[in-house]
């Protein structure tokens, strides 16, 4: 009986020893390119990537987030994740894209758990090793966004939540550790708020076991309120209301009015001048989105329609058409390209040529790449529904973060917040697949 007893723990401590040493190889086989592209890559920080850029050295100067003009308007967490590489290594975008090559090489790993705790640990690696070589968990590594630090907290959270039905002692402490993430995640990404309510019901309602978990909920509610608390005090005290971000109300009416098409408009200048402050503006976009979404329902469901496909993956990154093959020589002409907007008379009709047949070069690129990619991840979310029960803490967050976007605002990018979601879900699905096609193959002996 000793001996049973004592070969049945060599063998688990084997396989544990088995699957840190699997998980082990990913990190190392994700790293490996993600290194190398960091360390080659040459993308000049625009736009978002300037904006983030520069909040963080303005806090780390001044100790002040924001400016006097946008206080609100990005969040704090991933410019204080910069600040913090800044402050370490000194001022190098280069070293922040060597860290986010570290913490994306984190991310697949947290997908390889992902993905064993729910299902098995094959699922595990085949998602874990497909985060590895995915274009845009491997190109975004030299940009400066969000992403990188908005992905691991999704994994990481949505790993805590699955531990409440493993672990019926103390669901508690892995509902409260989750929604403290869910939290850090919102202040990441301000559209992660849309998983609230997935958060919400994981927490309070076990599928697998049929039991509620009210505690749970609370807790994971109390821990999210308690981490958003001192960044929405702030804002209250600076007269912009309980707001995660004033950038809503843009986003809204930017997408929803006629000819959405990411422009700006005369209007949005009428607005700031008899609605002056940053609050102000925030609520009048607002105002605008949603009338003009209540008077044209038509041409808004059409929207919707479209913002759907972009992020299911009919769509080309945006991003990646830009800086897809980010050589030194088209980082300088998207980059003056890029600021044309504000140095119109910088961009010379050779420069727009050059910059426009880069981007064409990457969407053939990527061409081929999406009408493969998008209706497999469709397929593998409809197979998911065929085991729920097990797949729920996948499918719940990934269709409640989609819906809510493709009902408000989307861009190609918003997608990877829950890429990995999708990548088990694929994992599966072709699991599933081999395994059918093996039962089917003929036994020897039945040859026979």
């Amino acid at each position: 009986m000793r001996r049973a007893k004592q070969n049945a723990q060599t063998t688990e401590v084997g396989v544990a020893r088995s699957w840190l040493t699997t998980l082990a190889v990913i990190f190392l086989v994700s790293l490996a390119p993600r290194l190398v592209w960091a360390l080659w890559a040459h993308v000049r920080p625009f736009a978002d990537m300037a904006e983030y850029d520069f909040l963080a050295r303005h806090w780390m100067t001044t100790g002040e987030f924001g400016t006097p003009d946008s206080r609100a308007w990005r969040t704090p967490a991933y410019p204080a994740f910069l600040a913090i590489v800044y402050h370490v290594f000194g001022y190098s975008w280069r070293a922040a894209a060597v860290v986010q090559a570290f913490l994306g090489a984190g991310t697949s790993v947290l997908t390889a758990m992902l993905g064993a705790r729910l299902l098995s640990r094959r699922i595990g690696m085949i998602g874990g090793l497909f985060h590895a070589f995915s274009v845009a968990g491997l190109l975004y590594t030299p940009y400066l966004l969000s992403e990188h630090i908005a992905i691991p907290l999704t994994l990481a959270s949505l790993l805590f939540l699955s531990r409440l039905d493993a672990n019926e002692r103390r669901p508690w402490l892995w509902a409260g550790v989750s929604g403290f993430l869910l939290g850090g995640l919102i202040l990441a990404r301000p559209a992660a708020q849309f998983l609230i309510p997935a958060w919400l019901i994981l927490a309070g309602y076990s599928f697998a076991l049929r039991k509620w978990r009210p505690v749970a909920a609370a807790v994971c509610a109390i821990a999210l309120i308690v981490t958003l608390a001192p960044w929405l005090k702030r804002n209250i005290a600076l007269g912009l209301g309980p707001k995660v971000s004033t950038i809503g109300g843009f986003n809204l009416w930017m997408a929803n009015r006629d000819g959405a098409n990411g422009g700006w408009d005369p209007k949005a200048v009428w607005h700031w001048t008899v609605y002056p402050g940053e609050g102000g503006q925030d609520r009048v976009y607002y105002r605008a989105g949603i009338e003009w979404i209540v008077t044209h329902p038509g041409g808004y469901l059409h929207l919707c329609w479209v913002r759907l496909w972009t992020v299911i993956g009919l769509a080309p990154d945006h991003l990646i058409c830009i800086w897809g093959w980010p050589t030194a020589a088209n980082d300088r002409v998207q980059s003056i390209y890029l600021r044309r907007m504000t140095e119109p008379g910088k961009v010379t009709p050779e420069i727009e040529r050059a910059a426009f047949a880069n981007r064409a070069a990457q969407t053939r690129v990527l061409r081929p790449l999406r009408w493969f990619a998008a209706p497999l991840a469709v397929l593998a979310m409809l197979a998911a529904f065929w085991r729920w029960r097990q797949m729920l803490l996948l499918l719940l967050p990934a269709a409640v973060y989609l819906l809510g976007i493709a009902l408000t605002h989307a861009e190609s990018r918003y997608r990877e917040a829950v890429g990995p979601l999708w990548l088990i879900m694929i994992a599966a699905l072709l699991e599933s697949v081999y395994l059918w096609l093996r039962s089917r193959k003929p036994t020897r002996n039945a040859a026979a």
